[in-house]
């Protein structure tokens, strides 16, 4: 959801030390000793980052650790607690896609069949098929609300006639021509559910997976807005919604937009056990036959599946995962097949940082030694090898400015300014983000180019310095 508050963050710059060094004896560690190693490693990135969420670990059916960190109601300091629910945001993709497969494992729709051979769409839509919409590579216009549109829909809308006014606009580009998340796609996709099934989203989730699972804490809301979904949801209660702002929260429970003009590109209500036990019974065969799991793990880009990301550790251990965020909340949950390891982070504060300790606990469970979360001071005579213009796409043209002051390096996007914390090997962690930005040079060891990573998931994308 776009977010327009503007903030400036200021702290010193700092390095993040995380490295993993190979471990011959790892399948010799304990169990217990696994266990202390985790819950050690993540309390101290909770105090440095000051974390504030819930993380849950498990390997096969085994809980690691399950904690709840911090506040769900800054104005009444409540604690928040492990079986909380929160907004996970696009995680929903993970649901929608599987939904989808499931009517394919069903033969009530093939992923080469166009979507226009269910629903009424303009012709240039019309001929989109399911396996462009399910892996980014449509082209369809980008969704109002969303990064990339300009548009302000607060809602309520009647969803297939917000389908009908995002998707007479023109095609972004040639389908299947490159990749582009696309959170209007994964809507229409919620609309062909409804379409084929003649059920809520909610409704076919729950008959087909949820109930199955033991998923009880979990919903889908297709109206209101967070603070109304808030206060008419039952225990366990939905944490509220925050930013971390110059060292203070401010909470996103007054946000005026819709929950239908949301809708299945990332409405999802739920707790890190439910998010567990979807994840077991993903990866475990229990929701679709081999054939479609399959294929709904087969990167069809660089590293997105069928609602999942594909990437791999820095042992080179392959992991899936899928990432959201949702006015104040951040969520991510990732799958390890390896050693079956599964962690999921909620947290209510949406610039909360992931990514290098999501890492961390899947090398820590692999075996891997892991130095301990610390931060170092980083030489501020090395600014001026980062410091410039960088430009380059992402929904139109992006220009960062890296600049340093008073030995602080910072980064401008138009008007907002955040402060850059040094995280080694020419990577970056952004205050005010949960993205990271790594530096890339050419063989003369110059920086010609800047990849920005969502959550160490995915690469948004990549901006080339300017002379």
């Amino acid at each position: 959801m776009q977010n327009n508050m503007k903030y400036i963050i200021c702290f010193t710059t700092l390095m993040f030390v995380s490295c993993g060094i190979y471990n011959p004896n790892h399948n010799n560690i304990s169990n217990q000793l696994i266990q202390k190693k985790v819950s050690e490693h993540f309390d101290t990135y909770a105090k440095l980052y000051k974390y504030n969420g819930v993380v849950l670990v498990a390997k096969d059916s085994r809980i690691i650790l399950n904690k709840a960190y911090g506040v769900s109601n800054p104005h009444k300091k409540q604690s928040l607690q492990t079986d909380m629910r929160f907004f996970t945001g696009s995680t929903t993709k993970m649901l929608v896609a599987t939904a989808i497969l499931k009517l394919v494992e069903m033969d009530k729709l093939k992923l080469n069949d166009s979507v226009g051979k269910f629903i009424t769409l303009p012709k240039h839509v019309a001929g989109l098929t399911i396996h462009q919409l399910l892996s980014h590579t449509s082209g369809l216009a980008t969704l109002p609300n969303f990064e990339g549109s300009k548009e302000n829909v607060p809602g309520p809308v009647e969803k297939y006639d917000f389908v009908k006014s995002f998707t007479k606009k023109p095609l972004r580009f040639k389908p299947e021509s490159k990749y582009e998340y696309s959170n209007s796609a994964y809507y229409l996709l919620g609309v062909l559910i409804e379409k084929i099934t003649h059920q809520t989203v909610f409704d076919f989730l729950n008959d087909n997976f949820f109930t199955k699972a033991g998923i009880k804490n979990t919903f889908l809301p297709e109206s209101g807005t967070v603070k109304t979904i808030r206060a008419s949801t039952e225990k366990p209660a939905i944490a509220m919604g925050m930013v971390r702002k110059k060292n203070r929260l401010f909470d996103q429970n007054n946000n005026t937009h819709d929950a239908s003009v949301i809708y299945t590109a990332g409405i999802t209500v739920s707790t890190s056990q439910d998010m567990l036990k979807w994840s077991q019974n993903l990866y475990d065969g229990k929701f679709l036959n081999n054939s479609i799991l399959n294929k709904m793990l087969t990167n069809y880009t660089s590293d997105y599946c069928y609602g999942l990301f594909k990437g791999f550790l820095p042992n080179k251990m392959i992991f899936y995962g899928h990432n959201g965020g949702m006015i104040g909340n951040h969520a991510l949950m990732i799958y390890v097949p390896s050693t079956k390891t599964h962690i999921i982070l909620i947290s209510n504060i949406a610039n909360q940082c992931f990514d290098l300790i999501v890492q961390d606990l899947a090398m820590i469970i692999s075996g891997e030694v892991v130095s301990k979360p610390e931060f170092v001071h980083l030489d501020y005579k090395k600014y001026n090898e980062f410091t410039g213009e960088y430009n380059g796409e992402y929904f139109g043209e992006v220009t960062l400015t890296i600049f340093s002051k008073k030995n602080k390096l910072y980064c401008q996007k138009r008007k907002q300014i955040s402060q850059m914390k040094y995280l080694g090997n020419d990577r970056f962690y952004i205050d005010g983000f949960r993205s990271s930005y790594s530096f890339k040079r050419n063989q003369k060891g110059t920086i010609v180019s800047l990849a920005n990573r969502n959550d160490g998931l995915s690469e948004l994308y990549i901006l080339k310095k300017l002379k």
